[in-house]
C-alpha cells in the first residue's frame, strides 16, 4: 500500500514539474455547487513570488509608501457563478491605502487583457500605458485601480472595461465593482457583471495577460515611470538606458507568467534599433498554458565588406646624368 502510494506521488510529482518545465502555471480548475444548486468555476493560476522587478532590474521608489511586495503578484484566481465573472489579483503586500482610493488600496495599477474565443468581435494589440504589445491581441481590456474622481480610466481615475475598439463597455458602478476581498488578505476583486462581456460560457478557452503597475495620478496614462541608474522618490531605477532612450521600455513591475525567466523574456522582447516595443504572449485560463510570442530578433549589425585595393606602383627614379666636360 505503501509503494503504491510512493508511486502515485512520484508521477504527480513528475508531471507537475513537466507542467512547469513546458510553460505552464501551476494552476487549479474546481468545478463546485454553491448552496443553491448554481454551478461555478473557479481557475486558480499562481505567479512566482520575488519577481517583482519588471525586466528583472527595476528597483522600487525610495518614498516609504513603496512597500516592498506591493506589485508582486503571486496568485490569479478567476471566479464564474450565476451573474458574475470575479478576476482576483493577490499581492505579496497590497501595502494599506495611503491615497485613500474609495475602493480600499492605492499603489497598484492592475490591466487584464482578455482574448474570447469569439472572433467577431474588435481586437487590439495596444495597451493603455505599459508601453507593451500583446502578440496574440484581446476583446476586453479591464482596468483596476483604486478609484478616484467620476471620469474614467485613462483620462480619469475610475475603473473602466473597454472593448477591442479601445471604446468604454462599463466604468465602475452597479455592473462592474472593484474592492478589497475582506475575506482574503491582499486580495483585489474587480467584479464583471456577465452581460458586459459576450463569450463567458467558454472562458476556459479564453487567452489572458495580466499586468501589474504602479498607479500614477500624475504620470502618462496613469502609469508610473521608470529611469537608469539608482531609483527616485516617486520613479522606478534600473531601467535599461537604451530602451529607454528609444522608447520602448515597458512600464510593467510583474507579469502573469510561469517562470521570472518567461517574464523577463517576454518583457525584453524589443528592438530597440527600429524603435519595436517588447511583444509578449498570453496565458490560457483553463490549464494555465503560457503561449509566447515570436522573438523579435534584434537588427544585426552590418560586417563591413573588405575593400579590394589595387596598389599604385612606385614611380621609377629616372637616372641623373653625369655632366661631360669639354676641352676649350
Amino acid at each position: 500500500m505503501i509503494k503504491n502510494y510512493e508511486s502515485k506521488l512520484a508521477i504527480i510529482l513528475l508531471v507537475v514539474l513537466v507542467f512547469i518545465n513546458i510553460g505552464y502555471i501551476v494552476e487549479t480548475q474546481n468545478f463546485n455547487q454553491q448552496e443553491n444548486g448554481t454551478q461555478y468555476q473557479e481557475f486558480i493560476l499562481t505567479d512566482p513570488e520575488g519577481d517583482d522587478n519588471g525586466i528583472g532590474s527595476l528597483i522600487y521608489p525610495t518614498n516609504l509608501v513603496f512597500v516592498e511586495g506591493a506589485f508582486d503578484l503571486i496568485n490569479f484566481t478567476i471566479i464564474v457563478d450565476e451573474y458574475n465573472v470575479y478576476f482576483k489579483a493577490t499581492m505579496r503586500d497590497l501595502g494599506g491605502n495611503p491615497w485613500n482610493g474609495r475602493n480600499g488600496f492605492s499603489l497598484q495599477y492592475i490591466q487584464i487583457y482578455v482574448l474570447t474565443t469569439n472572433e467577431t468581435l474588435p481586437k487590439s494589440n495596444t495597451t493603455f500605458g505599459l508601453n507593451i504589445n500583446i502578440h496574440y491581441g484581446w476583446h476586453y481590456a479591464i482596468l483596476v485601480n483604486g478609484g478616484w474622481g467620476d471620469t474614467p480610466l485613462p483620462e480619469g481615475e475610475l475603473p473602466a472595461i473597454y472593448d477591442g475598439n479601445e471604446t468604454l463597455v462599463a466604468v465602475e458602478g452597479e455592473l462592474y465593482d472593484v474592492y478589497v476581498d475582506e475575506t482574503q488578505p491582499n486580495t483585489i476583486v474587480a467584479r464583471v457583471n456577465k452581460t458586459l462581456l459576450l463569450d463567458v460560457e467558454n472562458i476556459g478557452n479564453w487567452k489572458i495577460l495580466v499586468a501589474v503597475a504602479s498607479y500614477d495620478g500624475f504620470g502618462y496614462m496613469r502609469v508610473r515611470g521608470v529611469q537608469s541608474g539608482e531609483p527616485g522618490e516617486w520613479v522606478f531605477g534600473g531601467a535599461d538606458p537604451n530602451a529607454i532612450l528609444s522608447g520602448v521600455h515597458p512600464l510593467v513591475i510583474d507579469l502573469l507568467a510561469p517562470t521570472p525567466e518567461d517574464q523577463y523574456l517576454m518583457l525584453t522582447n524589443w528592438n530597440i534599433e527600429l524603435g519595436l516595443k517588447p511583444l509578449v504572449g498570453s496565458i490560457v485560463v483553463s490549464t494555465g498554458e503560457l503561449l509566447l510570442p515570436p522573438i523579435i530578433t534584434p537588427t544585426p549589425t552590418p560586417t563591413p565588406t573588405p575593400t579590394e585595393t589595387t596598389p599604385t606602383p612606385s614611380p621609377t627614379p629616372s637616372p641623373t646624368p653625369i655632366p661631360t666636360e669639354t676641352t676649350p
